[in-house]
């Protein structure tokens, strides 16, 4: 019975352990890194309107919940490029919407799923016709009479207000996704650092590392205005750029330009040209520890000693005939139940306790 229960003990308390051990992993692997939102979902496909190819210039958003993307326009009846990511992991599991002309939802309503790396999802979006809007009848004017202009003076000259330009190109052509090897003059060894890009004034994007391979990986660039503004740009690379670490921070000489493209993924190798050697930090020695352990010296218990003890006769007293004593076991007139039961554990009970002792030591050894 002792080792059933000591085997019943032992199981209940690695359950507990593998039970903790699993919470603490799944909370881990649930929060992801703080301040940088999960990777984007991008969609690229047809698009019809009430049954025909959508024309070109309509808008179209991606929405989770209080969610909005950046918006696309068709254009050729397809749409490119439209990225949906919500901005922590709690948007994981929910439905996308999309929004045509901020009228009509498509028939189709994907998932927003947590990946490993952003990939192109091709998709065919279908929209229901765009209702008309109703036209408001216009309320007849009475015209009024002709004013004579009193000239007094030189008539003041209005100047003509200049237009501004809007510039002329793709109103989407993000997001943009590079990767490749790196490759640094004399040959540093440059894993685990990290590789940024920036697009005129907009800010760097977040970094990709640097693996074993010593190439860099979906490096995605992509802007919250409006494309056009910066259609043509320059793209400039940086190893361990602003912000990163001063010390080993460099330009790379390779650029790129943000302009619209067919390829989901463009492969680019990135040179970097250092003008002194790179600060690498060396990896951790590891150190063997030995562990000494020194027996502990088991006691041996040692039984208790019983004191017999003599209590002395008790005379007897002509008034009290029925009084009893236990002057070693020995009853002077009569004895009650209860100094016989006290007269006998007196005699047993170390013996008991001894007994009782020994088998607990051998329980827990």
């Amino acid at each position: 019975m002792l080792i059933k229960n000591k085997i019943q003990f032992y199981v209940f308390f690695t359950l507990l352990i593998t039970l903790f051990y699993s919470q603490t992993f799944s909370s881990v692997h649930a929060a992801g890194p703080a301040g940088i939102p999960p990777w984007p979902s991008i969609f690229s496909g047809e698009v019809t309107v009430d049954g025909v190819p959508a024309e070109d210039g309509l808008k179209i958003v991606g929405m989770i919940d209080d969610y909005v993307s950046n918006p696309v326009y068709t254009k050729n009846g397809r749409i490119s490029g439209l990225t949906v990511g919500g901005p922590s992991s709690a948007y994981f599991g929910k439905d996308i919407l999309f929004l045509l002309e901020d009228v009509v939802y498509a028939d189709q309503v994907p998932r927003y799923l947590n990946v490993a790396v952003p990939s192109n999802t091709p998709i065919s979006l279908t929209f229901p016709a765009i209702p008309l809007p109703t036209a408001t009848p216009l309320p007849t004017s009475t015209p009024l009479p002709t004013a004579v202009p009193t000239v007094v003076g030189p008539v003041p000259v209005i100047p003509t207000p200049t237009p501004t330009t809007v510039p002329i190109g793709p109103s989407d052509i993000g997001p943009l996704i590079f990767s490749g090897t790196v490759i640094v003059s004399g040959g540093a060894n440059v894993e685990g650092f990290e590789i940024s890009a920036s697009l005129a004034d907009f800010p760097t994007t977040y970094p990709s590392v640097i693996d074993s391979d010593l190439k860099y990986h979906n490096l995605v660039i992509d802007t919250t205005d409006d494309d056009r503004l910066y259609d043509g740009a320059e793209i400039t690379f940086y190893l361990n750029g602003p912000g990163i670490d001063p010390v080993n921070s460099l330009k790379s000489n390779v650029t790129a330009t943000y302009s619209q493209t067919k390829d989901v993924i463009s492969i680019l190798d990135l040179v970097f040209v250092p003008a002194s050697p790179l600060s690498i930090p060396e990896p951790a020695k590891e150190e063997e520890v030995f562990l000494k352990f020194t027996p502990t010296p088991t006691s041996v218990p040692v039984a208790p000693t019983a004191t017999v003890v003599t209590l002395p006769t008790s005379l007897p007293v002509e008034d009290e005939q029925n009084e009893s004593s236990a002057a070693c076991n020995k009853p002077v007139g009569n004895v009650s139940l209860f100094t016989g039961m006290g007269n006998i554990m007196t005699m047993v009970g170390p013996l008991i306790f001894f007994i009782a002792y020994r088998r607990v030591r051998k329980f827990w050894d």
